[in-house]
């Protein structure tokens, strides 16, 4: 019976895989850096910056290319939501929660319960999803984790991007 551990244990195998194979790449990048830099007595200085915008711009691409790659993630697991159900606090606020293809996978929207205005939205593992109201914050997750209400301006920037 596959329960999604076996998956699970696949891709973190790869992901340490692929982190070692970084590190020994990287390490060959600082040996063949060094030898370049300290090739010519005349120069270092200019090698060296040379050097160091074109790190900087290659750390800048694959910090860009990690962000987009969890993004893309992201939102293939929002797109897969499934078996919703709403919970309305005080007239103010809808929270809607919802299963995500992972197993344990829970998404948490909070909506404007007067305009349906989607205000925050996250993505957590639960095995016993619920909502917690409390006067300024709603509890989610087992580990108390929350969204403040109403809703900061980075929920609402990241609820919308999404």
């Amino acid at each position: 019976m596959n329960d999604g551990t076996i998956a699970a244990f696949g891709w973190a195998k790869i992901f340490l895989m692929l982190a070692l194979i970084g590190l020994i790449v990287w390490v060959l990048c600082l040996v063949v850096a060094y030898r370049y830099v300290v090739s010519e007595p005349t120069g270092r200085g200019r090698r060296a910056r040379q050097l160091a915008i074109v790190s900087a711009r290659r750390l800048a691409f694959l910090v860009g290319a990690v962000l987009l790659i969890n993004y893309a993630v992201d939102v293939s697991r929002r797109l897969g939501a499934h078996e919703c159900r709403r919970e309305t606090e005080a007239n103010l606020y809808v929270g809607e929660l919802c299963s995500t293809p992972n197993r344990f996978g829970e998404l948490l929207r909070i909506y404007d319960a007067q305009t349906g205005e989607l205000l925050a939205e996250r993505t957590y593992a639960d095995m016993d999803p619920r909502l917690v109201w409390g006067s300024d914050r709603v509890y989610y997750g087992a580990d108390e984790e929350y969204v403040r209400l109403p809703p900061t301006w980075w929920d609402q920037l990241t609820a919308k991007l999404s």
